[in-house]
């Protein structure tokens, strides 16, 4: 993984792949391996090899939560949004995933569809995903005062102010000293 970067810092791109391709070859069931020579591979243009490779380690090795927010969101570089909500429906239901990693990737829908609010434009299936993640969060992180402070964005983001405002007291319930 080393040689691979070293090779990207030296703009030798198509030599770091080879050298991923090695990684994955030698340690095929290694998650973080395959995961961070994916990425490499979707920096630098080879985004199906990376799609297959994550489709291969996820077929293989359940569940890959991180390989599957990796895959979901190359998916929906791809406009697959079907195939990268139901990756990203797995993988918030798994409990072994970082809170982070979820949040950041609901903070992404928030922030798309705040953009699209303010070009006055609404996309109804993605604001019920959105709401659908957040539920899940939300069940499984009830006394987490961040996961209420994203659903509160989420939540004015929508124009649904009385719950955003729930989420907020929420938030503030469980320790949030945020001034925001």
């Amino acid at each position: 993984l080393q040689k691979a970067r070293l090779y990207v810092e030296l703009g030798r791109n198509e030599e770091a792949i080879r050298e991923g391709e090695k990684l994955i070859n030698a340690v095929p069931d290694e998650e973080q391996f395959v995961v961070a020579v994916a990425e490499m591979m979707s920096q630098y243009g080879v985004k199906e090899k990376s799609i297959s490779y994550l489709e291969k380690f996820i077929t293989e090795n359940k569940p890959a939560s991180s390989a599957q927010l990796l895959l979901a969101g190359l998916y929906r570089d791809i406009k697959q949004e079907d195939k990268a909500r139901q990756l990203l429906i797995t993988a918030f239901n798994d409990p072994d995933l970082q809170l982070n990693s979820k949040l950041i990737v609901l903070g992404t829908y928030n922030t798309e569809l705040n953009q699209a609010q303010t070009k006055k434009q609404s996309d109804p299936g993605k604001e019920k995903f959105a709401l659908e993640l957040f539920s899940i969060l939300e069940k499984q992180y009830a006394e987490q005062e961040n996961i209420h402070i994203l659903g509160g964005d989420l939540y004015l983001t929508l124009g649904k102010k009385p719950e955003a405002q729930k989420q907020y007291l929420a938030a503030i319930q469980h320790g949030s000293t945020t001034f925001e």
